[in-house]
């Protein structure tokens, strides 16, 4: 034909290699990105046209970043009201959440499956903007705050996952089936990787309009909870003492304030027009993914498992002074458990926090494999 063939949402390349295509064709094969081929009435090969995983313009790709963000927003608010419900800290808005607030959840639970495919939707997303960035970016360093961004994006989303199922695919491109789970010791690992190219490459601050990207803090504050499921409190204190004297942030002069000027938030958003969540969050109009406040209380913890109960005591009394309680002159876990519970309720890590802290059968009950929810069976 005499035609103009065009990508499809910018995910159709033109490739030299595989399988041959030939034929008299009088046609020009342009993408979205305005390259084209031009192909005159003849016979050619060697060319295979093909639906490829692959965005083929920078707007586009900083488009599908914004969308991502937004998209883990949303997920934000739906894995902070489960962590709630599960560790029974409130009560199941309605009936579809019974089972996870009995804990009776199935693999064909729809609560479950959210919180594992919406991840892994997220994931998909993420892989392919970073594999995209990587061919059609040429700045480097534009294209490595992307990549950045996706970096850290992966970390927070592969830690959550681990932290409900335990072993998980470990995915760095797109996919249209997930593989075998790796060990956890390999997502372990991952996050670690992920973590740190965003520590290298995320700024302390975004200027204007992209204020609210995610900061070298915030993924240090990813690498810390995750030397701290990992047992590795070493690595918690030194990521933990990191942010503490490098980040641009500092306690709040109140832990009640959540709103965009609090200055300990690393990264987080407005509470929008998610009812259910709204009613759920009553601690403020802005959601905090991660902030100052936690990398005190991992400081704490790391530091009085490691020996150090004196410098523990500093964290732990300058959260105390700040809400106009007496400073403690012993520090026990209990205390440290009790201090999360009193900061950090209602932001996500309530089961996580039991878990580490050996409480989910005293406060719970729960039969030991209730630690991890079952997959969903439409992934089995």
């Amino acid at each position: 034909g005499d035609e103009v063939y065009e990508g499809i949402s910018g995910q159709v390349a033109v490739n030299i290699n595989g399988n041959v295509y030939s034929g008299n064709y009088n046609a020009t094969v342009q993408s979205e990105a305005g390259n084209t081929l031009s192909v005159s009435s003849g016979t050619f090969s060697g060319i295979m046209a093909e639906e490829g995983n692959l965005i083929l313009s920078e707007k586009a790709i900083q488009e599908g970043l914004d969308d991502t963000y937004n998209k883990l927003k949303d997920y934000i608010q739906f894995e902070y009201l489960f962590d709630a419900v599960y560790a029974n800290r409130v009560e199941a808005p309605d009936n579809s959440w019974s089972a996870v607030y009995d804990h009776s959840q199935t693999p064909d639970d729809s609560k479950v499956s959210m919180l594992w495919n919406d991840a892994f939707d997220l994931l998909n997303q993420v892989n392919l903007l970073m594999g995209s960035a990587e061919q059609v970016i040429a700045t480097e360093e534009t294209r490595k705050l992307l990549e950045a961004q996706g970096f850290a994006i992966r970390a927070y989303l592969n830690l959550k996952l681990m932290k409900w199922f335990g072993a998980l695919p470990v995915v760095d491109e797109p996919f249209a089936e997930l593989p075998p789970r790796n060990m956890e010791e390999q997502v372990i690992d991952w996050i670690n990787h992920n973590g740190d190219f965003a520590v290298a490459f995320l700024p302390e601050s975004w200027p204007g309009e992209d204020s609210d990207r995610m900061t070298k803090s915030f993924a240090l504050g990813v690498l810390s909870r995750t030397a701290l499921r990992d047992i590795d409190f070493a690595k918690a204190f030194v990521y933990s003492s990191e942010n503490m004297s490098s980040c641009n942030h500092s306690l709040g002069s109140s832990n009640g304030n959540f709103q965009a000027d609090n200055p300990e938030i690393y990264w987080g958003f407005a509470k929008a027009d998610n009812q259910e969540f709204n009613d759920f969050f009553s601690k403020g109009d802005y959601v905090p993914a991660f902030r100052h406040t936690e990398t005190y209380l991992l400081a704490a913890t790391a530091g009085f498992l490691l020996g150090n109960a004196s410098e523990a005591l500093t964290y732990v009394n300058a959260l105390r002074a700040r809400r106009g309680e007496p400073d403690l002159t012993v520090l026990t876990l209990d205390d440290l458990y009790l201090e999360f519970n009193t900061e950090l309720n209602l932001e996500g890590e309530s089961f996580f926090l039991m878990k580490i802290f050996d409480k989910v059968d005293e406060e719970l009950q729960l039969d030991g494999y209730r630690y991890l929810l079952p997959i969903p069976s439409g992934v089995l």
